[in-house]
């Protein structure tokens, strides 16, 4: 029997699920898309008499659609009748993809719970549990395919084994050490399989910085004509002038800006304490510009939401892809060096110490716990490194005598 077959009264439903999508505020270009659409599937009911609309209709639609439209056309349509069907079963659509994560077979599952149970009663922060969970389960779902049904049953062999599968051999070591930590602390291996992670050593890569001429053309490249490129100014202005990171960005809510102090107080992510920067008079006013154009409406609070329906807060990723994105339009060259929000950072970093700031004030600047984390940017400024050369020293001894130069003679 074929599923979700009940018939719905067209005119009905077609009114309901248009005043949905305008609820949900598209704009008017996506609604004009959707009612052109509803049109042609009307049209196409009237055609074979029906009256009343079904998910067999939808697809028997689909098909016919399918020899008379192009690829991009089809996906619109594909997509529209699949919301279409989603609000007659279950009262809402989504607009956005989501993927369901696979589940670990048991007892993998149980295992992989009780290390985040145990994470945070060690009173770790939620990013750092989903990173080493997330890697943690990779080697278990290898393990698992590796015909290894018990925890017991992974030897030092299956951990290299892991390992050199991975294409993350930087960043798995210290999840998977973790891991095997706590296995071996709650009795469930009697071998620290920890010890048998083998380590990466990473190459101290230098911080990614660009010139002033370079990070002017970058915010000269974002069309601020509409409310996404309004969006994406700010976002770039708060990571090049104010070096927030990205999360600290994506999760800024309107309750942490004070108009009245002209300042910006929040609770960083990566070290939870509060910090508190100056509202700079190009940030407030690239902010009551977005503020203006912004349509979409939030109750969470937060400032920066996605521009389309869900109308939820952006991520990190987000915050990442506009700085990139704009560096590509600047035609900006990154040969061998990052393009992301915490390039912005390290530049900002980098100019303050140029400019002869204390170390100290570059710190709380930055946010960092420990001022002495700014000292590393001062290798960049190449003037302040030419005060720091010594004189060449004399050649003496055996080198003297080599590159003695005899009287009247030349050397």
């Amino acid at each position: 029997m074929e599923p979700n077959t009940k018939k719905h009264g067209w005119h009905q439903t077609r009114s309901e699920y248009l005043r949905y999508l305008e609820n949900m505020q598209l704009s008017k270009r996506r609604l004009s898309d959707y009612v052109w659409i509803l049109n042609r599937l009307e049209r196409y009911m009237n055609s074979g008499n029906e009256c009343d609309y079904s998910e067999k209709i939808g697809k028997a639609f689909m098909e016919e659609m399918h020899n008379t439209l192009g690829p991009d056309s089809l996906t619109v349509i594909r997509t529209t009748i699949r919301r279409l069907n989603d609000f007659i079963s279950q009262g809402k659509c989504a607009f956005h993809a989501i993927k369901i994560k696979p589940k670990l077979p048991e007892p993998f599952q149980g295992h992989l719970d009780g290390y985040v149970e145990f994470s945070r009663l060690r009173g770790l922060r939620e990013s750092t549990i989903a990173r080493n969970a997330e890697y943690s389960k990779k080697a278990l779902f290898f393990f698992w395919k590796q015909g290894i049904r018990r925890i017991s049953d992974i030897y030092p062999q299956n951990v290299h084994a892991v390992f050199m599968a991975s294409n993350e051999k930087s960043n798995m070591p210290i999840s998977l050490r973790s891991f095997f930590k706590y296995l071996y602390k709650i009795g469930i291996n009697n071998v620290d399989l920890s010890l048998n992670v083998p380590s990466v050593r990473k190459p101290q890569v230098l911080p990614s910085i660009y010139t002033k001429d370079e990070t002017a053309k970058l915010l000269a490249s974002v069309d601020k004509s509409s409310e996404m490129g309004k969006r994406d100014y700010l976002i770039i202005l708060l990571a090049q002038k104010l070096g927030m990171r990205s999360g600290d960005i994506s999760k800024l809510k309107y309750s942490e800006i004070n108009f009245l102090t002209k300042t910006i107080t929040f609770i960083q992510e990566k070290t939870l304490a509060p910090h508190t920067l100056e509202l700079l008079p190009e940030i407030e006013a690239a902010l009551l510009e977005y503020l203006k154009a912004k349509c979409a409406v939030n109750d969470s609070g937060y400032i920066f939401i996605r521009t389309i329906p869900p109308y939820e807060k952006i991520t990190r990723v987000v915050v990442s892809n506009v700085v990139r994105k704009a560096f590509k339009k600047a035609d900006i060259c990154t040969d061998g060096k990052k393009c992301g929000p915490h390039s912005l950072r390290m530049t900002l970093a980098s100019e303050l110490i140029s400019e002869n700031t204390p170390y100290m004030a570059v710190g709380r600047i930055l946010g960092h716990g420990d001022p002495n984390v700014a000292k590393r940017y001062v290798k960049f400024d190449i003037e302040m490194l030419r005060d720091c050369a010594l004189d060449v020293p004399k050649p003496s001894g055996a080198l003297a005598e080599k590159f003695r130069v005899p009287e009247g003679g030349r050397q």
